[in-house]
């Protein structure tokens, strides 16, 4: 794991209404949590 994807998996359990549960599911979803944040 790179240390981008780690700082954005931490960025994301952080995010209010999102937890560890809505990461998870964002980055199944998305691919990697740095893609989480690249999406627009």
């Amino acid at each position: 794991m790179s240390t981008d994807e780690r700082i954005c998996s931490m960025a994301l359990t952080l995010c209010q209404g999102i937890g560890h549960v809505g990461a998870k599911r964002l980055i199944e979803s998305l691919g990697s949590a740095v893609h989480v944040f690249a999406r627009r």
